[in-house]
């Protein structure tokens, strides 16, 4: 008869609910990655309107002052894409916080177990050498009382 560990579905339960944190925990930080780069093509898109704008200014056409205003009127509307798409962000930046800190603790739960069930096992290994040196010794008692 082996080792068997007492809490050991409790021990392979924490571990399935650190590995779903873990999960949850990388899904948090990709969305919070994809909304970085979509504010990053946002600013893009602001930039470059910018950059359309002083072409224009420098060509001195006439009809560029609607192009230019239109412009113009496109990057308003991407600052407020862009404010309403940081407050999103500021949500899934606290939600990723969140998700590390449930990860932190399924992990510190599981470790504590396994740091149990590694002192069990010790103590197991520890009775088990101590019961062979009995046997061993009862043995040799034994060898020795014969041999008088």
């Amino acid at each position: 008869m082996g080792f068997k560990f007492s809490l050991e579905t409790v021990l392979r339960h924490r571990k399935r609910l650190e590995d779903e944190a873990q999960r949850a925990f990388s899904e948090a930080r990709q969305k919070l990655e994809d909304a970085k780069r979509h504010l990053e093509f946002l600013y893009s898109q602001v930039d470059r309107s910018r950059e359309e704008i002083a072409s224009l200014q420098n060509s001195g056409e006439a009809h560029s002052v609607s192009s230019i205003l239109e412009r113009e009127a496109f990057i308003r509307g991407q600052a407020l894409r862009i404010k309403n798409h940081r407050e999103a962000m500021r949500s899934l930046q606290q939600d990723l916080e969140e998700k590390q800190e449930a990860l932190v603790l399924a992990l510190r739960e599981r470790k504590t177990l396994e740091k149990l069930k590694e002192k069990k096992k010790r103590e197991y290994d520890m009775e088990v050498a101590r019961k062979e040196a009995l046997f061993l010794d009862e043995i040799a008692t034994m060898r020795a009382g014969g041999r008088r």
